[in-house]
């Protein structure tokens, strides 16, 4: 048992080492991090606003078949990237495209903020729209980039230390609105700082890009 966890630690320090060396790919994993943890403060923040403000908590059904509606949107928006992304990406590059649905799920965000004060349902979908649409594009995006990247060698590992990191980043979302919103989820200050957070980070990836190295596309 002690024997093979050091070897799932060794292995997670080596990962996180090919990252730090191959730094494209460890950009692309923190974006990807980043934008998560928006999508973990969307689940709970678009949960609390159906159950406890835009219904009675007499009526949960009404607040499940919102919520699935919601989860429609961002599914929706989810293979619509997967879709788009390879064709956009081969015209546009891949940290080019990462940067611009990562800048427009800031903008999600901010609808989020004014559709949580106004009870406003498609104010709600919109956002959902937009961060489905942002995870699967910046996932894809980033896959690409650890796979072109990344020696053959550490792929497992480093594919590890990915998963690991984007469900980190998807409970620290979740906490995040747990111990800062109130229940009814009306929290505008919070989701405009989640908005503005993303925002930064887009425009940090596309400042890091090479302007020398042509950009590749996903295939």
């Amino acid at each position: 048992m002690v024997d093979s966890l050091q070897g799932v630690s060794h292995d997670l320090v080596n990962g996180a080492k090919a990252l730090f060396e191959y730094r494209d790919a460890g950009r692309a994993v923190l974006l990807v991090a980043i934008n998560r943890i928006s999508f973990g403060v969307i689940i709970v923040g678009s949960l609390l606003l159906l159950r406890n403000t835009f219904h009675s908590p007499s009526e949960p059904n009404a607040a499940l078949a919102d919520f699935a509606i919601l989860s429609g949107f961002s599914a929706t928006a989810a293979l619509i990237a997967a879709v788009l992304t390879p064709w956009v990406t081969r015209r546009i590059g891949i940290i080019r495209w990462s940067s611009v649905v990562v800048l427009q799920a800031s903008v999600g965000m901010v609808v989020l903020a004014w559709g949580s004060s106004e009870t406003n349902f498609a104010a709600l979908a919109v956002t959902g729209f937009s961060l489905g649409l942002a995870g699967q594009a910046v996932k894809v995006c980033s896959d690409t980039v650890i796979q072109r990247d990344i020696p053959d060698n550490s792929l497992g590992r480093v594919f590890a230390i990915f998963d690991m990191t984007v469900n980190i980043a998807l409970v620290i979302g979740i906490l995040v609105v747990a111990l800062l919103a109130p229940q009814s989820g009306i929290a505008p200050v919070l989701y405009i700082v989640i908005g503005i957070l993303l925002a930064i980070a887009s425009l940090w990836y596309f400042k890091k890009r090479n302007p020398v190295v042509p950009e590749e596309g996903v295939l």
